[in-house]
């Protein structure tokens, strides 16, 4: 019964030792071989659980992906962003949208012992949105003050609440004056 590698293969980079190997074994005059052949089990699918994604300014997504098959020895991948800056992507698959415009995210198998070809990659198209307005409210329509004193308005609500998180400052302007002078800081 034999249970264990040959030490020249214990190292950690077996893909250069795939292959073929003998093992021997002798008991006083008499010996006898076995082939062993060392094989990978490659990554042959690598798919994410989306081509195209629409996210907002602001937001962040962790993206699901599958490899396979099951019993594939390097299950590793890298994300990176292969095109476009609208998005970052960390090593865990969370993307973050940075600003509008279009972005491609790659996943790649870092499988290494792939000797039938490139590793299997897969992309997603991601467009960044920005929020904007859909409506501003005021706490009250209607105010009174005494010629010289000062008004501290509250700020108006914007909707959606997170719009104006993302470049959207309100104006204050003047519809009529009356005959006072309105100044606003």
């Amino acid at each position: 019964y034999y249970n264990g590698w040959p030490a020249e293969y214990a190292n950690a980079d077996l893909a250069a030792k795939l292959g073929d190997f003998k093992l021997t074994a002798t008991a006083g005059e008499f010996t006898a071989t076995a082939t062993v052949k060392l094989f990978a089990v490659n990554v042959t699918e690598l798919s994410l659980g989306a081509e195209e994604l629409v996210m907002y300014v602001g937001e962040e997504y962790v993206m699901q992906y599958v490899i396979g098959p099951e019993d594939a020895n390097i299950k590793d991948v890298k994300w990176d962003v292969m095109t476009g800056d609208a998005v970052s992507v960390d090593q865990n698959g969370k993307v973050k949208a940075l600003k509008a415009g279009k972005a491609t995210v790659r996943l790649q198998s870092m499988d290494s012992f792939n000797l039938t070809g490139p590793a299997p990659v897969s992309t997603c198209v991601v467009t960044v949105l920005q929020k904007t307005p859909e409506a501003v409210t005021v706490e009250k329509t209607a105010y009174t003050v005494k010629l010289g004193e000062s008004l501290q308005l509250p700020a108006p609500v914007v909707t959606p609440e997170d719009a104006n998180m993302y470049n959207h400052e309100v104006e204050w302007s003047v519809v009529s004056a009356g005959t006072g002078d309105v100044n606003f800081t």
